[in-house]
């Protein structure tokens, strides 16, 4: 065979095994192995965000165009799809939940990703948990902050919201005794204005919302009260007096065969590490799933409990919290206690690390609760993972 035949085989040869190689990486990109191309994407997101130009799918338009690049269509189009197939449920409800927005440490793609998942599935509604003002700054950093929240709730639309321990309060650094507090009318103003068309509540920042169909009633609890306001830091404290858990146990025994969902900032359970300050919470609830009296004394902040639960049709499916910053859950005498970890990009979760200019820079929950199986799952947006809990 002459040298000029043995070179056109060894490049015939050579372009055939290149062919090869260039089919089964399409083979991977395109083909049904969608756990494995996930993984690949996300290793790209977090080592490397300006990696992907074009949202990782050439020609197409972005589902979010306000959104960073990292945020892919398919790592959205993955967590839209589990929603949807999340809420293919006969009776129950879903809800977003976010909590702990800390504005100073966030980056501020959630607002994006919230509208995106209202106007795109069924999710009828977002829940914040309180706590949109970060810890340290001035009075015109704590108003800034406000407005910008404003300005999210008007954005994403449907939202109802509870008080956090930090609004509206900030001091001025960790080393300076110096800060503002905002007034307690104030605080009402700029949390419930936006919910009193469809809620039924009080003047004191707690309320409910029913869902008549499902028969699920929401208890958005207060649990902080001012103690005092203007150039004082941190001056809110928590508390949840009498007033309120007479009105929470006249909202439950006023109806029959409903499920309770309590949504508090800082959950009630001492056993969830920054709990424990529910005053008599745990102990009605309890006694509601034990078909049992409630009995509660403070002498320190003057609330006394002492009602009978032995033949309610209620049942509580659970507390929803923020405030610690962690993903965590814990039952607790036939009560289910859930936290969510905070929207900022704190890394105060041990299990959950958060990096800005990644997807894990964000996070947050869609919930939705199955009635009929007993089911609660969550599809977790940004750092985290999905969770699932029977109760």
């Amino acid at each position: 065979m002459s040298k000029k035949m043995k070179k056109k085989i060894i490049i015939l040869l050579l372009g055939f095994v290149f062919s090869l190689n260039a089919c089964a990486f399409k083979i991977d990109e395109n083909g049904s192995l969608d756990s494995i191309s996930t993984s690949v994407e996300n290793t790209v997101e977090t080592e490397n965000p300006s990696i992907l130009t074009n949202n990782g799918n050439d020609g197409e338009e972005y589902l979010i165009p306000e959104l960073p690049k990292y945020y892919t269509n398919s790592w959205i189009s993955q967590r839209i799809d589990q929603v949807n197939i999340n809420t293919d449920i006969v009776n129950g409800i879903s809800f977003a939940f976010i909590t702990d927005v800390h504005l100073q440490a966030n980056q501020g793609n959630s607002k994006y990703l919230m509208k995106y998942i209202l106007d795109k599935t069924n999710v009828p509604f977002c829940i914040f948990g309180g706590d949109v003002i970060g810890a340290f700054g001035s009075k015109e950093t704590l108003l800034s902050e406000v407005d910008n929240w404003c300005e999210w709730v008007e954005y994403v639309g449907k939202v109802y919201q509870i008080r956090g321990n930090h609004d509206y309060t900030i001091k001025t650094s960790s080393e300076e005794n110096t800060g503002y507090t905002e007034s307690e009318t104030f605080t009402y103003d700029h949390i419930m204005n936006n919910n009193e068309s469809d809620i039924t509540g009080t003047s004191d920042m707690y309320y409910m919302l029913d869902d008549d169909i499902h028969k699920i009633r929401f208890i958005f609890i207060n649990g902080y009260q001012n103690i005092t306001s203007g150039e004082v830091p941190f001056g809110v404290q928590p508390l949840i007096d009498q007033n309120q858990h007479n009105w929470i146990i006249e909202r439950i025994k006023e109806v029959e065969n409903y499920h309770f969902i309590i949504i508090t900032h800082s959950c009630p359970n001492g056993n969830i590490a920054g709990g424990g300050a529910g005053a008599g919470l745990p102990a009605i609830a309890s006694a509601i799933n034990n078909k049992s009296i409630a009995k509660y004394d403070n002498e320190n902040i003057d609330v006394h409990i002492d009602e009978d639960f032995t033949n309610t049709t209620n049942d509580i499916i659970c507390f929803i919290s923020g405030h610690n910053h962690r993903d965590d859950s814990d039952i607790k005498d036939g009560v289910l206690y859930i936290t969510t970890t905070c929207d900022a990009t704190y890394n105060n979760d041990p299990l959950v690390i958060r990096t800005s200019g990644t997807v894990s820079e964000q996070a947050f929950d869609v919930f939705t609760i199955d009635i009929e199986n007993r089911i609660i799952k969550t599809v977790r947006f940004g750092g985290g993972s999905n969770r699932t809990w029977k109760y």
